[in-house]
């Protein structure tokens, strides 16, 4: 996967995310922005060819542990989740990003591939600019995106088996 895959499947998803009305109707891509949320993706020869709403949940990690559970998981290139909360200047606060006296809301696409690489992409409320894309992802989140996909893989000639 690339940059332009990840941004192409930020933009896809964040439509879905930014309704900010009260509705609980999942069908229609319409519910709650508080609400983390999972997509399966499909992508053919560098190019998104499928995405479909898995799962919600009110918190990222029972999202994740629920999804861990469940092999349908493994028919996707990859998994993108998603999450808002807070960011703020890398500094010497001691104290959380919600805390912090110059915080700004944060959407992120969390992005985790078969091979268990993981790709972020980040926005800022309070910025007009380009989208923040790391691939450097580390902690809890990144463990749990991880336990997504089991860590060894046989294949075969004819198939990819997961242990």
């Amino acid at each position: 996967m690339n940059k332009q895959i990840a941004f192409e499947i930020f933009s896809l998803i964040q439509p879905c995310i930014s309704f900010q009305g009260e509705s609980d109707d999942f069908s229609s891509g319409k519910y709650k922005p508080s609400e983390a949320c999972a997509f399966g993706i499909t992508i053919e020869n560098n190019i998104l060819t499928e995405h479909t709403l898995l799962k919600t949940s009110s918190d990222v990690y029972h999202l994740l542990d629920i999804l861990e559970q469940d092999a349908t998981t493994l028919i996707w290139d990859c998994i993108a989740i998603t999450s808002q909360g807070w960011a703020s200047p890398n500094d010497s606060f001691e104290g959380t990003p919600s805390e912090h006296p110059d915080r700004v809301r944060a959407f992120m696409v969390s992005i985790v591939d078969n091979e268990q690489n993981i790709y972020s992409v980040v926005k800022l409320d309070d910025e007009d600019q380009e989208l923040n894309y790391d691939t450097s992802a580390s902690g809890n989140l990144a463990d749990a995106l991880k336990n997504l996909y089991p860590k060894e893989k046989q294949i075969n000639d004819s198939n990819k088996f997961y242990i």
